[in-house]
């Protein structure tokens, strides 16, 4: 069914999450795995507003930390996957990305904003399901959260 599973993620726990999920699929499916990190240039902008923020030093140290969420995944990861270290518009590099690659899956984790935080931040997660091309499967963080408190009752049990 899924050939090419691309995971999106962002450096958070729900990303986090989400890859765990996407390298599950893609082991049972016997599909091709990439993860993919975005450099936000916008969050680059918006450090910039700070007196004596460089663009390169702080572009420099945002793809640090792509590069080292990347490396960390893909480490001791079940399934071999390809990783991209990308910069820009996190949407439009996440489904540029996915078709280069002839992906036919992405996963990626949602904070679960609702409301006028939803508005004032935007979706990441909302746009790539908008305009993919194919299907978008979004692990909210509720969906973590349960996780999360799922594994806790079951240690506190044990």
């Amino acid at each position: 069914m899924f050939k090419h599973v691309l995971v999106a993620h962002d450096g958070s726990d729900f990303a986090d999450h989400a890859a765990a999920i996407g390298e599950e699929l893609a082991a049972k499916l016997d599909a091709k795995l990439t993860v993919c990190y975005v450099v936000d240039l916008a969050r680059v902008a918006s450090l910039l507003g700070f007196p004596g923020t460089a663009v390169e030093p702080a572009i420099e140290a945002l793809e640090d930390d792509g590069q080292a969420v990347l490396e960390r995944l893909t480490k001791n990861a079940a399934r071999p996957a390809t990783t991209h270290l990308l910069s820009g518009f996190p949407p439009e590099q996440i489904l540029r990305c996915a078709r280069e690659h002839d992906v036919d899956l992405i996963v990626m984790g949602s904070h679960g904003r609702t409301g006028i935080a939803r508005v004032v931040m935007g979706s990441v997660a909302e746009a790539v399901m908008r305009g993919s091309h194919c299907p978008v499967l979004i692990d909210r963080l509720a969906n973590a959260q349960r996780h999360a408190t799922a594994e806790v009752t079951a240690a506190a049990t044990a």
